[in-house]
């Protein structure tokens, strides 16, 4: 090898190195800004909404911040839309995830008034937050009286991609969308790799 290949060699392992040492040093700073990366919280308390659109598929720490959503802005409408996630409970019966939710609501305080869970045929249930946003514009565009500005509760690790599937389903018309992230414990996006579950839902999130 002529000197002048070590020399790049040498050169280019010295960089390797270098930039290897940068990330350990930086992991955590680096990962927190990865989770912070993820959320997006636009959802304001002194602003007027209609109606709550809570997404399926966290059913503890959306219900959460839905109920506090509840008692900040009395009165106001919670829309579940059924997906095909079902629970198995104690005495064996099977219950659609947005009726467990419903449940759920109720028993912390939310008036069952409030709630309407929307059922669908099997075939058009959602399984993806892309086949929920679709149903989501079918349901609105046949219930105007339901309104034009939104509060899409999720959780957190779910917040960006939700708006952006939702900005474009709802493209082009007047409807309008804030999300309000939900977290499940203190860790959330600040350290999301310590939590199996937590780093779990990122890696399959996105």
């Amino acid at each position: 090898m002529s000197s002048k290949l070590k020399k790049i060699f040498a050169a280019s392992f010295t960089f390797v190195i270098l930039m290897v040492c940068i990330v350990y040093l930086c992991r955590f700073q680096i990962l927190m800004g990865i989770g912070k990366a993820l959320v997006v919280n636009d959802y304001d308390p002194g602003k007027q909404y209609d109606s709550v659109i809570m997404l399926m598929g966290g059913l503890s720490d959306r219900s959460s911040q839905t109920q506090k959503i509840a008692r900040e802005h009395e009165g106001i409408q919670i829309h579940l839309i059924e997906s095909q996630s079902r629970y198995i409970l104690k005495d064996l019966n099977v219950i659609n995830e947005s009726e467990l939710t419903k449940l759920f609501l109720i028993q912390h305080g939310v008036p069952k008034e409030q709630i309407y869970v929307h059922q669908l045929e099997d075939s058009k249930k959602s399984h993806s937050t892309k086949s929920e946003a679709r149903n989501w514009r079918l349901l609105l565009e046949q219930h105007p009286e339901y309104g034009k500005r939104f509060i899409i509760v999720t959780s957190w690790f779910h917040t960006s991609r939700a708006k952006w599937t939702f900005q474009k389903q709802f493209s082009h018309t007047p409807y309008e969308f804030s999300v309000a992230a939900s977290y499940n414990d203190d860790l959330g996006p600040r350290q999301w790799w310590v939590d199996e579950a937590q780093f779990l839902a990122v890696f399959n999130e996105y």
